[in-house]
């Protein structure tokens, strides 16, 4: 079970439109140790009030044997907020900073005009602190700057900034994730096989194939992993164990930031016993303070928090490591869960009871793993005539060890076309009658749910795509204006208004035309 292993941070969009009925479809997902997303849960609800999702929360909740997540990662809505405060009152609430900027624009676009330096001054202003103290004074700043201090939004987004401004939050681990953006990444996955056409039947089969696709793409992952060694670029001794323990997804991160640190000047700027604190700058730019301490475990700690909010060392510790002579990475600051074994192991639900899994629950990741190895026997084997014999010997051999371990566990191998063809018999003998929903009532129609700017900017491209065409389909109970450039029209001196019957097409003579709502 996912979950299990990478259900420390989780994100939750109900933004996503969803089959014939408009029922809102919400998605739990995660990242796993090959920064692929992971769906953990997913329902269809009828609309978006607390009550629903507190419905969601609390049965997602019963099929994960009610493990908490720590840090649960969502839109700005309130009704998501209330039903999280009821249901998981003990785990980290993060707004997603993307939606945080995106209604920034929704209620003060007046500052996000070209030319203003807005949008630049508010990011700066919330990603750029290092402390509380910073964040305060460049928000008071801010307010100040642009007459905002008795703005009601701005007022509202201090009032919850814990849930939001990274300085707050970069002590928890988020799996170096800031946004939702796990959830959009899923969104699409889903898309390339389900419709808003869709009835509830199809949607749930659509729903089924994505998620075998999502494993099959695990599994390449992990035959990659497994067979191919990651490039090593400064052949550093700390760079080679990171190859070994890390997936290549993780130790591409960490090669990053090992490079990164090459930068950067250090220095040792103060030693107390045990306790030292450098100095690690860029000229000109950026300083981060670090503090290691080497009494009986190696302690470290970075001013920036990178691996108390991504779960892996920065730069600037990596530079202290080069200089200190640390040639390989304590084992308490390396997560299980980016590592090559993040899926070994057991795990335990919210009373500490082992969680035991079906059979078939690693079924394809068994026989993948057994599928590499066979092959990389087989391309060994083939190179030449006497490594040949020896591998077929001894493949022949296994082969025989394994029908005995069948037999004495009298365990029956599945023909797969007979369970095919008594899995289709089951369910074509099965009659069962599904009643369409009704509508559901919806905050917004299907997708992501769009900025202001982004509404303006479609329309846009609307009107000149419809100036490009031949004809313009105009909805019913509409009247439709047309102002004629041409002088030697009939239509030319006049307005003239024409009520628009369901689907009617308007012939497009004319280069400018007005709706009007009745």
């Amino acid at each position: 079970m996912d979950y299990g292993y990478f259900g420390d941070v989780v994100c939750l969009d109900p933004t996503y439109g969803t089959n014939k009925y408009a029922m809102p479809f919400v998605p739990i997902v995660g990242v796993n140790h090959h920064l692929q997303t992971v769906l953990f849960g997913c329902a269809l609800i009828f609309d978006e009030t607390e009550y629903s999702f507190v419905w969601v929360l609390e049965k997602w909740l019963q099929a994960m044997k009610g493990s908490h997540p720590k840090v649960i990662m969502t839109d700005q809505d309130s009704a998501i907020s209330g039903a999280i405060a009821k249901v998981l009152p003990y785990t980290i609430h993060r707004y997603c900073l993307w939606h945080i900027f995106q209604n920034a624009k929704r209620h003060l676009g007046r500052l996000f005009t070209r030319g203003s330096k807005f949008g630049q001054d508010l990011s700066y202003c919330v990603r750029s602190p290092e402390t509380i103290e910073d964040f305060e004074k460049k928000w008071s700043e801010l307010l100040t700057k642009y007459d905002l201090n008795e703005n009601d939004w701005m007022l509202r987004m201090y009032r919850k900034r814990q849930h939001w401004v990274p300085v707050l939050s970069h002590e928890f681990f988020c799996a170096d994730m800031c946004t939702t953006q796990r959830s959009e990444s899923i969104n699409k996955f889903f898309k390339g096989f389900l419709s808003r056409k869709m009835l509830l039947l199809e949607f749930v089969e659509g729903v089924d194939k994505a998620l075998i696709r999502r494993r099959e793409k695990e599994i390449e992952s992990d035959f990659k992993m497994n067979n191919m060694q990651p490039s090593l670029i400064l052949h550093m001794p700390i760079e080679e164990e990171a190859s070994k323990l890390y997936t290549p997804a993780i130790f591409a991160k960490f090669q990053e930031e090992l490079l990164g640190s090459l930068r950067y000047k250090c220095e040792k700027i103060e030693e107390n016993g045990n306790i030292a604190s450098y100095k690690c700058w860029i000229p000109e730019k950026e300083v981060r303070l670090i503090k290691m301490c080497s009494e009986s475990s190696l302690f470290v700690r970075c001013s920036c928090c990178k691996f108390e909010f991504a779960g892996f060392l920065c730069r600037h510790i990596l530079k202290v490591f080069i200089v200190a002579n640390v040639d390989k990475i304590p084992r308490e600051y390396m997560l299980t869960r980016w590592t090559r074994d993040a899926k070994c192991g057991n795990f335990f639900d919210e009373e500490g009871q082992e969680v035991q899994e079906d059979c078939y629950t690693h079924l394809t990741l068994r026989y993948s793993t057994l599928s590499h190895e066979a092959q990389e026997v087989a391309t060994k084997g083939s190179c030449s005539t006497e490594v040949y014999k020896v591998a077929l010997h001894w493949l022949r051999k296994t082969r025989e060890e394994v029908d005995k371990a069948i037999k004495v566990q009298k365990f029956e191998v599945p023909n797969n076309n007979i369970d095919k063809c008594l899995s289709q018999q089951t369910i074509m003998s099965t009659k069962v009658t599904i009643h369409d929903p009704p509508l559901a009532k919806c905050k917004g129609s299907g997708g992501r749910k769009k900025a202001f700017w982004e509404k303006n900017l479609k329309k846009r491209k609307a009107k000149v795509a419809m100036g490009k065409n031949s004809s313009v389909s105009i909805k019913a109970g509409c009247k439709l204006q047309l102002f004629c450039s041409n002088p030697e029209s009939n239509w030319s001196g006049y307005d003239h208004s024409h009520a628009c019957r369901e689907d009617e097409n308007v012939p497009h003579t004319f280069c400018s035309w007005n709706l009007i709502q009745n």
